[in-house]
């Protein structure tokens, strides 16, 4: 038989916390200072949530190289 886990490790957590807050961040304030069509606001919202959260991640591996952070694994799901 074979096992099943799914594990998230904490970079992925602090690209997936990064897009979150950004998304909304830029979807707000795109919302509440541009009058533009909602289509391309959520297409400059995403394009700026995108490079933000490859930004963010490098900026994150950078720090954990520099002050030797090992990368730790969250279990999501471990079913024997």
């Amino acid at each position: 038989m074979h096992k099943i886990h799914s594990s998230m490790s904490n970079d992925l957590f602090v690209e997936g916390f990064l897009g979150a807050f950004c998304w909304y961040f830029f979807w707000v304030l795109l919302r509440n200072f541009l009058n533009l069509p909602v289509y391309i606001e959520a297409t400059i919202a995403w394009t700026l949530v995108w490079y933000t959260r490859k930004f963010g991640l490098t900026l994150y591996q950078s720090y954990k190289k520099r002050n030797n952070i090992k990368s730790r694994n969250f279990y999501l799901v471990n079913m024997d």
